[in-house]
């Protein structure tokens, strides 16, 4: 923003120039409209030092540059962190919790703040992971990690898991399985400090026996209706058996008689 001095002089635009502190070489140069007292300059840098100067001009030309003016423009929102993951201990004491930066205004974090089974840790902006332990067992959980600057708090990233045995009622149906590979997170034990086990449901082992049962079922089924058919054959039947013209005979119907 800026205000025009008192003057005779009838001022036909502003002439405005914002520069980067640490590039000396790269400037941008705005003008506004005569009747302006405010411009935004837009595409600056985040977190980035800058010096603004402004001058009128009128019919005669332009005029003095104003002072300088600094300021520093503000962080933006930082992205979700990457690749939040869980996993449990193979020493039975616990899981872990791992992730990466974030792609989006990760220039200067202060940190991460955890937040899962309303236990709340803020931690270092080099840590990569935490630790939990203490969770209650037989139930779903959700942990949440953002990242943190000096103003703003940055998009979630969000995991679910079990700890304990997961409950039939939360399985999804083998139908509904896909051809690769299902992970369940879930930790073993019957108390809080009992350690976990990371179950791999292979969904093609489980049609692969499903596939074993079938064929099998159809195999049954076509031995007994062999036996069937065996049974109806003119062959196992005593004496001299004639099977009659059934040409008349209602569709589905078989008549078999003996001669006298």
């Amino acid at each position: 923003a800026f205000r025009r001095r008192r003057s005779d002089d009838v001022v036909t635009s502003y002439e405005i120039i914002v520069r980067d502190r640490r590039r000396r070489d790269e400037r941008r140069v705005a003008f506004a409209p005569a009747n302006a007292t405010e411009y935004v300059v837009s595409n600056l840098s985040r977190r980035t030092p800058y010096v603004a100067r402004v001058r009128a001009h009128n019919r005669a030309g332009p005029g003095k540059w104003s002072t300088k003016v600094s300021f520093m423009t503000e962080e933006g929102v930082p992205g979700k962190p990457q690749n939040f993951t869980v996993n449990a201990r193979a020493d039975a004491s616990g899981v872990d919790f791992s992730w990466e930066v974030p792609l989006e205004n990760n220039e200067v974090l202060r940190g991460y703040v955890f937040d899962c089974a309303s236990a709340r840790r803020f931690v270092s902006a080099t840590s990569r992971t935490i630790h939990l332990d203490g969770l209650e067992a037989s139930r779903l959980h959700r942990a949440f990690l953002w990242a943190r600057n000096e103003r703003w708090n940055g998009i979630k990233a969000e995991i679910s898991f079990w700890v304990g045995p997961v409950p039939k009622s939360e399985r999804a149906p083998t139908s509904a399985l896909p051809t690769s590979t299902v992970r369940v997170f879930s930790v073993s034990g019957t108390d809080s400090n009992d350690g976990g086990l990371v179950y791999i449901c292979v969904a093609a082992a489980v049609g692969g026996i499903l596939m074993a049962l079938l064929f099998a079922l159809i195999a049954v089924v076509h031995r007994k209706i062999n036996k069937a058919l065996d049974s109806l054959s003119p062959s196992s039947h005593e004496g001299n058996s004639t099977i009659p013209n059934t040409a008349a005979l209602p569709c589905g119907k078989l008549i078999l008689s003996k001669e006298r």
